[in-house]
């Protein structure tokens, strides 16, 4: 049997749903989220500093500057915001535990200075989110990737 109704006229109906939508945590892409936002949440003496694009960080990540603000500040971490970030993206957050950046800069403080970078945390971290350096400065590079946990090279 159809039923025919006016464009204007409402109509009630429901809708049963089943069970309430949850966020599976072992899914890949909520494990991929967790090891994102890892980045800037799990440092130490490891991985010292890290950094994520703010449009990132709020639409692929579901989190927000203030979010990761107060968390990173919880932990005992400092942060800086780089409203422009020359590298492709517009903005991001930086968050470092200062302590352990620390130890990483003074035992590269003789690098530091050969390339006239600062050799105190928040100058460093200042420094870095300004911009690429470039890989004709291998001892720098290497000094930059220690503090961003990236022992590899």
């Amino acid at each position: 049997m159809v039923k025919k109704f006016e464009i204007n006229q409402s109509k009630k109906f429901e809708v049963d749903i089943p069970k309430k939508f949850e966020v599976d945590p072992e899914s890949p892409i909520e494990k991929d989220i967790q090891d994102g936002l890892a980045n800037i949440r799990s440092l130490g003496s490891q991985k010292p500093m890290g950094y994520l694009p703010i449009d990132t960080l709020k639409s692929y990540y579901r989190s927000s500057l203030e979010k990761e603000i107060e968390l990173a500040k919880q932990n005992g971490y400092r942060y800086l915001i780089a409203e422009h970030a020359p590298i492709g993206f517009e903005g991001a957050l930086y968050v470092y535990d200062k302590k352990s950046l620390q130890e990483v800069l003074d035992l590269n403080k003789e690098t530091l200075l050969k390339y006239d970078w600062p050799t105190e945390a928040e100058e460093f971290v200042g420094e870095v989110s300004r911009g690429w350096v470039l890989p004709d400065y291998p001892e720098l590079l290497g000094v930059i990737q220690k503090a961003f946990g990236n022992y590899k090279s």
